[in-house]
């Protein structure tokens, strides 16, 4: 009876075990073949690893999660060896790294930090929307209808101050200007007409 075992990596890596213990587990379960029994393959404890014969059912596994086709092994990071008798294709063993688990956690764990990082700087740029708004967008609106009043001859048009503003020093320069306004008007309405000379006829 010829025997062979065939590693295949697909898209996921040879195992960090052993590669030499995985090699004989996979040739002792073709030795046995098609009598598998867990307990005559004398497999490493803490490998944890999978047989199937060519119908995807299980033949025998180790401890850990079970595998049964090519794609679940991509997505478990599990290498896959086939096992071959008389030339044919009889079934599969699969791998699973140890180190998978391990990668996957830290990916989820960069996924999660990325996220909230992603989540930190919305809320950062939402807090500075609402600070440009509260602290510059409405006090420069209040200002530029202060100043539309003013021009249009309302000079006891209502202006709100308020020193912490990003505006609080225009605020009170437009202010002033209205005061210096104010009382030019009011010199200008006390002061008496004043009167033509008188032309002269030649």
């Amino acid at each position: 009876m010829a025997i062979a075992v065939v590693w295949t990596r697909a898209l996921a890596p040879l195992p960090t075990a052993d590669p030499a213990a995985v090699n004989a587990l996979a040739t002792r379960i073709a030795q046995l073949w098609p009598d598998v029994a867990p307990a005559d393959l004398a497999a490493p404890p803490d490998l944890a690893y999978t047989v199937v014969d060519a119908n995807g059912r299980i033949v025998a596994r180790g401890p850990g999660p079970v595998v049964t086709s090519e794609l679940q092994a991509v997505r478990a990071g599990a290498a896959t060896v086939t096992i071959v008798v008389d030339g044919a294709r009889v079934g599969q063993l699969f791998v699973i790294d140890p180190a998978a688990a391990a990668v996957d956690d830290r990916s989820r764990a960069i996924a999660t930090l990325a996220s909230l990082a992603l989540i930190a700087a919305a809320l950062a740029l939402i807090a500075l929307a609402l600070w440009l708004h509260v602290r510059v967008l409405r006090p420069f609106g209040r200002l530029r209808g202060f100043a539309a009043a003013v021009a249009a001859g309302d000079l006891d048009a209502p202006l709100a101050m308020d020193r912490r503003q990003v505006f609080g020093a225009f605020t009170e320069a437009f202010d002033l200007l209205r005061t210096e306004l104010r009382a030019a008007r009011a010199a200008e309405a006390e002061s008496p007409p004043s009167v033509p000379p008188p032309r002269c006829s030649p």
